[in-house]
């Protein structure tokens, strides 16, 4: 009983006072759910021991020259990528999450580097630079394909008005994945959609 209270103290430690990301944070819950009914194994208390290691001793600190080059663009950038991966689990996970979180995080020039210049994130960073084809107020409809594929087919006929271009983070690497939010004609619930899903049309 002793040891039982003994780890829920650690895991309620670790789910209160430490930035974990999803991933992690599932993981020590279902480890709290399993010490609700059973005694832990070694292994899962080994590994909690070593996600509290982990988060209170990193294995690098940007340097301090890293932190003189860090700027408002390049924390725009490692966000950009940081929002896609957080919806594309679970390469980067803890720095995507770190960042988005964190505002006085600073990931090192390697994590950085590894993050913003793999090919997904440069095709994501392409699209995020890119002009928006529509603009605001712009009557669209949706293309019909992507209709099935989002199961909208009730919008195929019904015309749309963009309220607001760029309204959501990229959250995949295809051309045309900015997120436009549009209202469908006669209705008042908008709904985000990929910029590739839309065409312009003409009432």
């Amino acid at each position: 009983m002793e040891q039982t209270t003994t780890n829920a103290k650690l895991i309620g430690a670790l789910l209160t006072e430490y930035n974990l990301s999803p991933r992690t944070r599932s993981f020590v819950l279902s480890v709290r759910a399993w010490n609700d009914r059973r005694p832990l194994t070694d292994k899962q208390l080994e590994a909690l021991y070593r996600i509290k290691y982990s988060y209170e001793n990193p294995i690098s600190s940007p340097s301090e020259s890293w932190i003189r080059e860090w700027s408002d663009s390049k924390k725009e950038i490692a966000t950009v990528c940081a929002q896609y991966y957080s919806a594309n689990p679970p390469y980067f996970n803890d720095i995507a999450h770190r960042i988005l979180t964190d505002v006085e995080y600073v990931p090192t020039k390697y994590e950085y580097e590894k993050l913003v210049t793999n090919k997904y994130s440069k095709k994501v960073l392409q699209e995020y630079r890119k002009p928006v084809i529509f603009n605001t107020d712009t009557v669209v409809g949706i293309r019909v394909p992507a209709a099935r594929k989002l199961g909208m087919e009730k919008l195929i006929e019904t015309p749309m008005i963009i309220i607001k271009t760029s309204a959501a983070p990229i959250t995949s690497a295809a051309i045309g994945a900015k997120k436009h939010l549009v209202l469908p004609i006669g209705t008042e619930i908008p709904l985000l959609i990929e910029e590739r899903y839309l065409k312009k049309i003409k009432l």
